[in-house]
């Protein structure tokens, strides 16, 4: 899609603090935990007890508890395209006014009159711009391209209104009902887009701004904050392929603290940044092992520690996910031995 106002975005930060005996029983109570719930008990209560991951989990649990849904966003893939710009977009662009040629009331328009355009309202008229209640169409040639039913003010949506656009006969129509302020959305309202896509959620000044849900035609769906036109602070993302995440977003990407459930295996609690795992983290497969401590750019990178699932556990450095350094080796019975390891193997 294409962009036009603005993309979606960002951040927010809960904090609580607990003991581990009190957080699963309030997880069980909560129905739409799924397997959200039990990540976070598998993760953060096997033992020994990760006492930075507690707090990590407690405020994921915050977020989940004050009905925040999550999602992980890319960068302009929520973006209005250009053809519901003409409706709600149009305070940026340069007035222009067209005019019904029968009675003369003109209305507020972002882009000049193309050949062959009609204008009607059926409503009244003050001051030569269309005002109050009434049906306002656009043909080009004899085909519909526009239609708002709803109140007019000097000539601008204002009040309730239901608005259908398109910029040509070859595409599906934009549709639109909401209050409207100075022509644009303002307050909750409803957006449907030509391939499915909708929104449901508060608006300001036309765009995306409060609690929304967005679901694309694919089934992926984002439910959360939104701020400017992008999504902004906690929420969440199902994507159609399975995967879920829960957490902080900044400028439409992951960032802050999340929780991250892979389609196939795996799952990450920890800090993110620019979409990816970054910083202080736990990442579990539930196959091969669990991985506790530093993260860059989606991998393990820094000072960490490795339990396999045979119950050895690595503990040293790591850079681009992969042991490098002097590593601390501890066998399932106890016994340990430090080793000297290089790009993910230890030198013999």
């Amino acid at each position: 899609m294409v962009q036009v106002c603005s993309d979606f975005v960002v951040s927010s930060l809960f904090y609580i603090k607990f003991v581990r005996n009190d957080l699963c029983q309030p997880l069980a109570t909560l129905g739409n935990m799924g397997t959200l719930g039990a990540a976070v008990c598998a993760v953060v209560f096997s033992d020994p007890p990760l006492a930075a991951v507690i707090r990590l989990a407690g405020e994921i649990v915050l977020l989940w508890c004050k009905g925040r849904s999550s999602g992980m966003i890319q960068p302009g893939r929520w973006a209005l395209p250009a053809l519901a710009c003409l409706a709600l977009c149009g305070a940026a662009q340069a007035e222009t006014w067209l005019e019904d040629e029968e009675t003369g009331c003109r209305v507020w328009s972002p882009d000049p009159a193309e050949p062959g355009d009609v204008l009607t309202w059926s409503g009244g008229c003050l001051g030569g711009h269309a005002e109050g209640e009434g049906t306002l169409v656009l043909t080009n040639n004899g085909a519909e391209l526009g239609r708002y039913e709803g109140t007019m003010s000097d000539g601008r949506f204002e009040g309730e209104g239901n608005l259908k656009t398109r910029e040509s006969m070859d595409d599906g129509f934009v549709e639109v009902r909401a209050s409207f302020a100075e022509g644009l959305p303002q307050g909750y309202g409803e957006l449907d887009l030509p391939d499915g896509s909708t929104y449901r959620g508060d608006f300001n000044k036309g765009e995306f701004h409060g609690f929304g849900t967005y679901v694309e035609a694919d089934g992926d769906r984002y439910e959360g904050q939104f701020k400017d036109g992008k999504p902004h602070g906690a929420g969440s993302f199902t994507g159609a392929d399975g995967e879920e995440y829960s957490g902080d977003f900044f400028d439409g990407e992951r960032a802050g603290l999340g929780i991250l459930i892979g389609a196939v295996d795996g799952v990450y609690l920890g800090e993110f940044s620019e979409g990816m795992p970054s910083g202080s983290g736990v990442y579990e497969d539930g196959t091969t092992g669990r991985y506790h401590g530093q993260f860059a750019n989606g991998q393990p990178h820094g000072f960490g520690s490795y339990v396999a699932a045979d119950g050895r556990a690595y503990q040293g450095r790591f850079a681009d996910g992969k042991l490098d350094g002097l590593v601390l080796v501890t066998e399932a019975d106890g016994t340990a031995r430090t080793e000297t390891w290089k790009d993910g193997a230890p030198v013999k």
